[in-house]
């Protein structure tokens, strides 16, 4: 009798051995798989952080590009004033002139 439960238990032994083993090589696949998987990510993750670093510099070149054409145009609306007052100036001078012409000949 202690024989034959003796091999019984050496083959449960084996057979759960069998099974350890065997989830051990699982476990060694799913730990793999997860390290390439974590891998992508990380990659992934870097490149689109890369990507909004690229973007946020372009942001701050178009605003800054903005401003600057803000500021030109302020530039240019003075100068078209300053024309306009230079035309009006130039009106005036020449009906003065014309006016003092007119005594003068008169």
């Amino acid at each position: 009798r202690w024989t034959v439960r003796g091999r019984e238990a050496v083959v449960s032994t084996q057979s759960t051995g069998e099974e350890v083993e065997k989830y051990k090589q699982l476990l060694n696949a799913e730990r793999a798989r997860n390290s390439e998987s974590a891998h992508v990510d990380r990659d992934a993750y870097s490149g689109v952080i890369n990507e909004n670093k690229i973007l946020q510099k372009q942001k701050i070149e178009l605003i800054n590009a903005y401003k600057k054409q803000m500021k030109l145009i302020d530039v240019l609306r003075k100068q078209k004033l300053h024309l306009e007052a230079s035309r009006m100036l130039n009106f005036t001078q020449e009906e003065f002139v014309k006016v003092l012409d007119w005594k003068n000949s008169a």
